[in-house]
């Protein structure tokens, strides 16, 4: 009889060893879009640049002007401060 437990009982633990291994490692995505910086040139929020939100120099236009990035893509100012990539 033991040995009938031994043949059902360890693949049992095996898959509730691999489930439960699954579930503590699901580490959620962090990765997202590349923010776009907005530099002010003609109008408040007008030239698109790549920029990043990783701490690095700051975000530049190519003509060198700081570029700034929006809490909502809708929004019309830029409060945010971006980097470079």
């Amino acid at each position: 009889m033991k040995q009938m437990r031994k043949k059902w009982l360890l693949p049992i633990l095996a898959f509730a060893i691999a489930i439960g291994g699954a579930f503590a490692t699901n580490i959620e995505s962090t990765e997202s879009a590349v923010p776009i910086g907005y530099a002010t040139l003609q109008k408040p929020c007008d030239t698109q640049v790549s920029c990043s939100t990783i701490p690095n120099p700051v975000c530049r236009a190519p003509g060198g002007q700081q570029a700034w990035g929006k809490n909502n893509p809708t929004d019309g100012h830029c409060p945010n401060l971006l980097f470079m990539p």
